[in-house]
């Protein structure tokens, strides 16, 4: 699933869209050959989630019918006062 602003963006405003890939390298590769643009964006301002759990890189195996989760990274924030 993805944000709807980026799905507007690069995808035609579809937010969820099916890939193949064994691992989360190959679902943004197929992902970046829908939508060019999409895999800089992965590297730098998205946070993917596989099954809920959120990657920490891109080697993470990915099952058939996996769901993945792309979502905008949040950064900021003040911190302890």
């Amino acid at each position: 699933m993805l944000p709807r602003l980026l799905a507007a963006e690069l995808f035609g405003g579809r937010a969820e869209i099916e890939v193949p890939g064994k691992t989360l390298f190959a679902v943004i590769h197929a992902l970046e050959a829908e939508a060019p643009g999409f895999e800089d964006r992965a590297g730098t301002t998205l946070a993917i989630a596989v099954d809920g759990v959120l990657a920490d890189d891109w080697s993470t195996p990915v099952a058939p019918g996996s769901e993945i989760l792309v979502v905008s990274r949040v950064a900021g924030g003040a911190g302890t006062p």
